[in-house]
Formats: structure tokens, C-alpha cells, sequence
């Protein structure tokens, strides 16, 4: 089945295009059969400000992954992203049975306790559930419990993570998409999405946090045990370092973004002892900044004086993350980190992520990826081939989709009957 994913952003917009099938061990296979970047437009902080400029942009993004993968894509799946997302934790619980006897539990059970959870919550008006996923189910008090269903017992309760967004943004994501002449699908968080695109099993049962920094927004989500436990999208990303380096240096922004990608890191290593010095080298080399003032002439700068000032916004960055966890009490559940997103191309930044968290860090890339490995190699890419993991594990989808191939399969039987 071909699936194609969108990954909506800030400053860039990813389309990847991939055909997914199963193993024989009935594990998902995903081959990238297409990919393109754009340059976004219309989209501050993770939400639409000008649609007209966003779909030109969607369709040659679109077009262009087309091209390469040899199909025609008329349908997509999507990403959500921006400060306007909520994110919370709920529970549900049931009753078995009315004697207090033991009885065994179905799939309808399931559906019942997570009805119950679906009516302790109060939305606030013109927010819809993107997300309620299953954290955990508890039979007869007993925690943990991964899949109940033919477990015996006589109460289950379960615990939910639930995201949430309001009703509008995702209409004017689908009137943008339908304006680019396809059709939305599904939508998916854009943290959880990169989570299961650059983690692998041991790491997201072990206990993971995903750090997603992208232009306008740094989104993090924390899973343990495969399951979902925290998420939350704070409202600054990689364009905040820009106006740190224009604000300091005092340099238009265009200028800033120009010399936070030549200097490409928010750590410089000073010279090794005993290694003479000068202006050769990484440390003490010069850069011309130009000035924000008229007729002003380039002040030089060192280059290592760049890469002080996008470290601090790093660290502030990464503290404000790691505040927000311990806030909620979710810190306890991380063994590691993975930082992910074009923001996670800035060289060091896992060195001052180790200082903040003190754990192991990565910088994660698209993994279990068949196909056009090489054109989907980034953090960039992430969020785009997220989606389409999730997508290969989602056995609702799955099941339409054999469905789908069996009546197709029936229909072609039947051609061959009546062909003599």
C-alpha cells in the first residue's frame, strides 16, 4: 500500500511518499519511494497565518516527491503542531460484572472503559480529541497490564494520555490540503510522530524523551513502556536563536539565520593545549557581521562569540524542558534523550543537552527505513517518516486495508472466471 505523509512546518514543509508491506514474521516494512523539502510559507509557530502561500508550497512539495516515486498522491496523512495543543492524562473504570464474580475480558470491555474515560472529560468548547492513547490497564488493582483482553477479573480501569486541538486549526489545515487538490486522511501529534521515526523498541521501553525542535515550536513527548505518558509543544524553536544572534550582534534577522548556519553549532572547542593559535583557526576566527544600522560598515566577530550565544538559548531551551518534566513529575520515567528536527542539526547541542539532563543523549535520524535512505537521512525528515510508521502500525487501518486487498482480490478472481 502507498502512503503518503506531510510534515507541515514553520520553516520547512516534507512530503515522503512509501510503500508499506509486512514481513514474514508479520512485522511492518517501510521503502521510501519518494521524498522532497520546501521552504514553508503562511505558517508562524506551527500555525496557518496565510493560506494562498502555503498551498503553492504544498503542491510543489507534493509534486515533487511525486515525480520521484513513480505514483500520483491524492490522499495524505498529516502533522498537527503548535502551542494551541493540549495534552493531559485521564482514567476510566468499569465494572465487569454485578455479582463480583470473574469473568473474562473482551474487546467491548475495552471500548466501555475507554467510553469511561471519554466521559470524565470536560472539553472546552471547539476542542477535538486527536489522540487518546492507552497508557496502561489495571485488572482488579493489578497495574501494568498491557492488553486485557481474555484476562479474567471483576473491575478494569485504564489510563489515557488524551491531545487535543481546536476544531479550527484542523479545518484549516484540510481546507489548505484540499486547496492543494488532496485529501486528509488522519492527523498525528508532531513529537509523537518523530518518536517512533528516529527511537527503537529497547529506547521507548526503557523510557525516552523525543525533543523535536523545529523553526517556530520545540515539541517533546515522553514514552515508557511503548506507551505515551507526557507531551507538550512550547512556543519557541530554532528562529529563537536567530533573534538571539540579530538581537546580540544587532544584525538583521536574515543576516542572523545566515551566520547561525555558517557557524553551524552552539559549541566551539578551543584549541587544543600546546597547539598554537590564530586566526586560522575555529576558535578565533573572524566572521563579518553585517550591521542593522545604514552606511554602517561589517563589525568582526569571533566566530566562537556566535556559537556563546546560541548556546545559552540552547541551554535555556533545554532547562525550560527539563523544568516543565520535573513540574510534572515525569522526569523519573526518562533514561535517555533523543533530539530530533532541523534545530538538532546545530553541532553540540547533544553535549549541553548531556549537562542539562545528565543521561545519555543522541541526535536522532529516521530509522528502519527501506528504499531512499539516503534522500530521508536527517532530522529534518523525521516527523515525515514518523508518520508513516504510525500509519504501518495502526491495526485499524491495517484491517481496512486487508479488507481492501481481499475484495480486490475477489473482484480479480472473478475478471479471470469470466475471461474463457
Amino acid at each position: 500500500m502507498i502512503v503518503g505523509a506531510l510534515d507541515i512546518g514553520s520553516h520547512k514543509v516534507c512530503c515522503v511518499i512509501a510503500r508499506i508491506t509486512w514481513d514474514k514474521k508479520d512485522a511492518p516494512v517501510v521503502e521510501v519511494l519518494g521524498a522532497s523539502k520546501q521552504t514553508s510559507a503562511g505558517v508562524e509557530n506551527g500555525r496557518i497565518v496565510d493560506l494562498q502561500p502555503l498551498v503553492k508550497v504544498l503542491r510543489e512539495t507534493v509534486l515533487e516527491a511525486s515525480k520521484m516515486a513513480g505514483v500520483r498522491l491524492n490522499e495524505v496523512y498529516i502533522n498537527v503542531n503548535g502551542e494551541f495543543v493540549t495534552c493531559f492524562n485521564v482514567k476510566g473504570i468499569i465494572t465487569l460484572t454485578p455479582t463480583g464474580q470473574a469473568q473474562p475480558i473482551r474487546r467491548p470491555d475495552v471500548e466501555r472503559v475507554r467510553e469511561s474515560a471519554l466521559h470524565s472529560l470536560s472539553l472546552p468548547s471547539g476542542q477535538v480529541i486527536l489522540h487518546m492513547l492507552a497508557q496502561q490497564f489495571i485488572v482488579d488493582s493489578m497495574p501494568g497490564v498491557r492488553n486485557p483482553v481474555d484476562m479474567e477479573g471483576t473491575k478494569l480501569e485504564a489510563d489515557f494520555h488524551v491531545v487535543t486541538v481546536p476544531q479550527t486549526v484542523l479545518n484549516n489545515v484540510n481546507r489548505c490540503v484540499e486547496m492543494a487538490g488532496l485529501r486528509a486522511l488522519r492527523y498525528f501529534l508532531t513529537p509523537l510522530a518523530s518518536a517512533y521515526s528516529v527511537t527503537n523498541d529497547f529506547e521507548r521501553e526503557q523510557g525516552v524523551l523525543v525533543v523535536d525542535i523545529g523553526a517556530g515550536t520545540t515539541g517533546f513527548v515522553v514514552i515508557k513502556n511503548e506507551s505515551l505518558y507526557h507531551s507538550y509543544i512550547l512556543p519557541l524553536g530554532g528562529h529563537q536563536f536567530t533573534l538571539d544572534v540579530a538581537s546580540v550582534l544587532d544584525t538583521p534577522p536574515h543576516e542572523a539565520e545566515r551566520l547561525k548556519r555558517l557557524v553551524g553549532a552552539v559549541y566551539e572547542a578551543p584549541s587544543p593545549p600546546g597547539e598554537p593559535t590564530g586566526e586560522d583557526k575555529p576558535d578565533t576566527e573572524m566572521v563579518a557581521v553585517p550591521s542593522l544600522q545604514p552606511r554602517s560598515s561589517p563589525q568582526l566577530v569571533p566566530r566562537r562569540r556566535i556559537a556563546e550565544i546560541l548556546e545559552a538559548r540552547a541551554e535555556e531551551l533545554l532547562y525550560l524542558i527539563r523544568q516543565h518534566l520535573e513540574h510534572v513529575r515525569m522526569i523519573d520515567l526518562v533514561q535517555r534523550v533523543v533530539l530530533t528536527g532541523g534545530g538538532a542539526l546545530l553541532g553540540g547541542l547533544d553535549r549541553v543537552a548531556r549537562a542539562v539532563f545528565e543521561m545519555p543523549v543522541r541526535v536522532g535520524y529516521p530509522i528502519n527505513i527501506e528504499g531512499l535512505r539516503d534522500v530521508v537521512n536527517s532530522p529534518v525528515y523525521a516527523v515525515a517518516c514518523g508518520i508513516v510508521h504510525l500509519v504501518a502500525q495502526d491495526d485499524e487501518w491495517r484491517s481496512r486495508l486487508q479488507r481492501r486487498v481481499g475484495i480486490l482480490k475477489r473482484l480479480w478472481q472473478w475478471v479471470r472466471n469470466m475471461v474463457p
